[in-house]
């Protein structure tokens, strides 16, 4: 919410954490997944800071070993995910 979002300290509307995370395990699975959602098997991140409403994701991936790839996100030059993890059946 536009006005609220002032109120509880931010400069504008930021994301729910989810949706963040969300939106960056989507592009994990279609890079290393083909698109095929049915096998994640789990999906773990600290959340750095938040994300605003317009902001572009950057996120880069890395092999983690075995079935697992990591990956880390940016947005307005400020990490918003560290140490995720998604993990493939």
């Amino acid at each position: 919410d536009e006005a609220a979002a002032p109120r509880s300290g931010f400069p504008r509307t930021c994301l729910h954490g989810l949706c963040t995370m969300a939106l960056c395990a989507q592009q994990v699975v279609a890079l290393v997944a083909d698109g095929d959602h049915s096998r994640v098997r789990r999906v773990a991140v600290r959340f750095a800071s938040p994300t605003f409403v317009g902001d572009t994701l950057d996120v880069r991936i890395f092999d983690a070993g075995g079935s697992t790839t990591g990956f880390e996100a940016a947005a307005s030059g400020a990490d918003v995910i560290r140490n995720g993890l998604l993990e493939l059946r």
